[in-house]
């Protein structure tokens, strides 16, 4: 639930609810320099720390693990060393060969000593 911080008379369920009475409601407040930020600094923000730390994860195991073991949703588990990997993918090295795995397929990784 969204309670308005100005009035506290005013309570949504929905946050674009709570900033439109603001804007109507509030508007000196809006001209004091507590605007919101704009849509293009907030898909900036979110963009930018969600995908970071599932590779910053991979890179710490890239770089101090020589071998991990992934578990997939199917339920496969493959073993080895990751080689590269990108934004949607990395790439494991097994005894088999070159493994391309997508992320969004993974259940975990954890690392072997």
């Amino acid at each position: 639930m969204y309670e308005c911080p100005y009035c506290k008379e005013f309570r949504s369920l929905n946050k674009r609810a709570l900033e439109q009475h603001i804007k109507e409601k509030h508007p000196e407040v809006l001209k004091q320099g507590e605007s919101k930020e704009s849509k293009e600094e907030k898909k900036k923000k979110k963009s930018s720390s969600k995908g970071k730390k599932y590779e910053d994860y991979i890179a710490v195991l890239k770089n101090n693990y020589p071998r991990v073991k992934v578990k997939m949703l199917t339920g496969e588990e493959f073993i080895g060393e990751i080689k590269e990997f990108t934004t949607y993918m990395f790439i494991l090295k097994t005894d088999d060969g070159l493994k391309y795995i997508f992320k969004h397929g993974v259940a975990y990784i954890v690392p072997i000593k």
